[in-house]
């Protein structure tokens, strides 16, 4: 069979975008697996910023001996980890549809415009992972079917957050600070009473922490597609600041963000979680701002994926952080 490819085409408007197709032949274009397209589709790096919040307190109570209901564990994670999948796929599907993905660079794009997947099949990949989601639901919400609609809020503010579906919301920064909160302290503590029946303070302080990390993942991802940003008219806080004001604030946050868990640390007497947070962070920020100083424009080559490398950053300090949590 053939299928239809978006190719680099010019515009009147722009100087460059994906709207022309030429039709090939499937033994021409090397497409990958079903199972391949669908992983790249679901964005599984970026489940670490999902899954943090619920780490972090199984970890804490499991040190302190308090051994959880496995089967309402299992049901809340795989409930979130369906429900995160369903978020970015709906999201490519979104994006496809409102003309957003043709202006985006070659390195940029999603399964839909490499001509992987239509996106009548992204959509159906989607509502079967909120389905799957939902069904995975029915223990927790047997259990505490208050805080299971509340987690069920927190998902729709994700939702937003990530998808801009709010134009005033993103405009003024507000979908960062709703990926903060909803990924941070609104999920550990929606976690921690659902299985525990309570919270730690301290817990809910680091959530916090990794919520802003959350943040920071889009932040960075904004920084990358300012211009595709720009020529989509679409609104965010890091394009309105323009390129060299998002560097100041995003290096503002990475300077602030290593004195910060030192603090709280110290002040909750929790030194081991120090040593896991401080030194990745400080090593990260002073990597990224070394990427900023050599960035003269948003075309640059040094923020490529860094985004990505964000996310890998936030998955390597949360797991120090769990390992330190069960060990010390």
């Amino acid at each position: 069979g053939r299928v239809a490819l978006p190719m680099k085409s010019f515009s009147a408007k722009k100087s460059s975008n994906w709207a022309t197709f030429a039709l090939v032949e499937d033994a021409e274009e090397k497409i990958p697996s079903r199972p391949t397209v669908i992983f790249k589709g679901i964005r599984p790096l970026y489940l670490t910023m999902t899954l943090t919040s619920p780490a972090l307190c199984l970890a804490e109570y499991y040190q302190q001996g308090q051994v959880p209901d496995w089967l309402l564990v299992s049901s809340i994670l795989l409930c979130l980890t369906f429900l995160h999948f369903s978020i970015f796929l709906f999201n490519d599907y979104k994006d496809h549809i409102e003309e957003v993905d043709r202006n985006q660079s070659k390195r940029k794009r999603g399964i839909i415009q490499r001509g992987w997947a239509t996106a009548r099949e992204v959509k159906r990949w989607a509502y079967v992972n909120f389905v799957l989601g939902a069904i995975c639901s029915v223990p927790a919400f047997l259990e505490r079917p208050a805080f299971v609609l509340g987690m069920g809020a927190i998902v729709v503010l994700t939702f937003l957050a990530v998808s801009q579906l709010q134009s005033k919301l993103s405009q003024k920064g507000l979908n960062e600070y709703l990926v903060s909160l909803s990924l941070g302290p609104l999920l550990a503590y929606g976690f921690s009473y659902t299985v525990f029946g309570g919270y730690h303070v301290f817990i809910i302080f680091l959530c916090v922490i990794f919520g802003w990390l959350a943040s920071l993942v889009f932040q960075t991802k904004y920084l990358e597609e300012m211009v595709a940003t720009y020529q989509n008219k679409r609104e965010s806080l890091i394009a309105r600041m323009g390129f060299d004001k998002s560097k100041s604030f995003i290096t503002v946050q990475l300077i602030m963000l290593p004195v910060v868990v030192l603090f709280l640390c110290f002040y909750f007497g929790q030194p081991y979680v120090a040593g896991a947070l401080v030194l990745p962070s400080l090593f990260f920020s002073v990597f990224v701002v070394k990427q900023f100083k050599t960035s003269p424009s948003p075309m640059s080559s040094n923020l490529v994926h860094l985004s990505r490398k964000t996310a890998i950053a936030h998955l390597i300090m949360a797991s120090l952080t769990v390992v330190s949590l069960l060990v010390f």
